[in-house]
């Protein structure tokens, strides 16, 4: 949250979904709704993050949708204004962009779209190809999309996956993208191997599912 307290874009608004935490996240995210208006929070039972991010989609009132990890940290407090000023337009469905993976103090700058393509015909027919090969990122929290696609082309994160449910979404997402934005700057910094995260250990139902 301190990620987004400086940010230089004056017109946002951060939803913290606060998914049936049981240590402080919840006090602690009431106290940031205290301090800062654009701050919301909401609380429910642990519903899993599928549902946590459908319900902060279904709750904001943005016209695009960024959705961030809780222990993650965007780059800095020019991140959003630069994203605005690059690339949003009316006819930019989704904006693609570097992060970098870091545990304590190693930090491993990851590119994740080597290929820039050149055209949204291209990206449609190709982006299977280029998930399964690493050619771009599977997550959610390196892309922002225009929230209308999802709404109206019904798209939610299912529930009845608790694991691999970005790339679900990236395969139900994009083949309803026309225009795109890649930038090829570091905007996001994602934890890895952090204890607790859902993909930390792995267990036989995790396997299975």
């Amino acid at each position: 949250l301190n990620s987004f307290i400086g940010e230089r874009y004056s017109n946002l608004e951060v939803i913290v979904v606060n998914d049936g935490s049981i240590d402080n996240t919840g006090i602690i995210a009431d106290k940031y709704v205290s301090n800062y208006e654009h701050i919301h929070v909401i609380h429910q039972h642990n519903l899993g993050v599928s549902e946590a991010r459908n319900i902060g989609l279904l709750n904001s009132t943005g016209e695009y949708i960024w959705f961030v990890d809780g222990d993650d940290i965007v780059q800095n407090a020019s991140t959003i204004l630069k994203i605005c000023e690059k690339c949003l337009n009316d006819n930019t469905d989704l904006i693609l962009f570097k992060l970098k993976e870091f545990q304590s103090e190693d930090n491993i700058e990851t590119n994740l779209l080597k290929t820039v393509l050149i055209n949204s015909l291209m990206f449609r027919d190709n982006f299977r190809e280029m998930l399964i090969n690493n050619e771009m990122s599977y997550f959610v929290f390196d892309k922002i999309i225009k929230k209308s696609i999802m709404i109206d082309g019904g798209i939610y994160f299912d529930n009845d996956y608790n694991i691999s449910e970005d790339f679900i979404w990236n395969c139900n997402v994009l083949p309803m993208i026309k225009n795109y934005c890649v930038l090829n700057e570091v905007f996001y910094m994602h934890r890895i191997n952090r204890v607790y995260s859902a993909t930390y250990e792995l267990t036989d139902s995790k396997v299975h599912n």
